[in-house]
Formats: structure tokens, C-alpha cells, sequence
């Protein structure tokens, strides 16, 4: 992981924790990621661009732990829920530290986890969807 990844992991973790407290009423005890580094295509696509996950610059969350609760799977949640709310929150919150968030409703290829990246765009464009 590069350590630009690593600092917005960093900063995003801690937003995590307080949204966690703030919706939940639960302590952040940690968060599952599905991969950083793998040399492959852009959903893993033969001819696609190189990932950013080629470079080290890419994370997949799949999941959240905690203290005292069940565990939050990334996926589409009952509307309404508090895990539904949650879900929403530290999405959102992602797209302020990192250049890319992509997740559940963006496309097929992340309907169970959050793909966030610090690809670098010109005039700062970001993505998050």
C-alpha cells in the first residue's frame, strides 16, 4: 500500500469510528479489506487500463467489525436501517479522502465492497459513486 493510500485510510478510519458511535452507538474494532495490491486490468478486465490496485493505490473494503455487534458486510441493506445509514455515512465520507469510491449501485463489479483509490486526475477530478 502506498503510504498516500495509507495516510487516507488513516484520516477515513477515524470518521469511521465516529460515525460508528454516531450511528450505531458502537466502537469501530476494525475493518476487512479484500485486497490492495494485485497486478491486473480495471475490473479485472485483459485489455483494460492497469488498476490502481497495480500500483499499490487501491483498497477494497468488504466489511466492518466492532465491539459488541454483528459484523457490516458492504452490499445493499434494508432502506431505513442503521446499517443502511452507516453504509451511507462512511461512503460519503470517503469520497473527502480519496480521489476514487466506488461501491454498491456504481456497477456490477462493486456490488460488495467500496473500492477507494488515490488516482491521481488532471484539475483534481474526483469519482465517487
Amino acid at each position: 500500500m502506498t503510504c498516500r493510500l495509507a495516510e487516507g485510510m488513516m484520516r477515513w478510519t477515524a470518521q469511521v469510528q465516529q460515525i460508528a458511535q454516531k450511528e450505531l452507538g458502537e466502537t469501530l474494532k476494525g475493518i476487512t479489506l479484500g485486497g490492495t495490491y494485485v497486478c491486473r486490468g480495471q475490473n479485472h478486465g485483459l485489455e483494460a487500463q492497469l488498476s490502481e490496485h497495480s500500483f499499490a493505490n487501491a483498497a477494497d473494503v468488504m466489511s466492518f467489525t466492532f465491539a459488541k455487534r454483528a459484523p457490516i458486510s458492504v452490499g445493499t441493506l434494508p432502506d431505513g436501517s442503521k446499517e443502511a445509514a452507516f453504509l451511507s455515512a462512511v461512503r460519503k465520507t470517503a469520497c473527502d479522502d480519496f480521489t476514487t469510491v466506488l461501491g454498491p449501485g456504481s456497477d456490477e463489479h462493486h456490488a460488495n465492497h467500496l473500492h477507494l483509490d488515490q488516482r491521481e486526475r488532471k484539475a483534481g477530478y474526483r469519482l465517487c459513486q
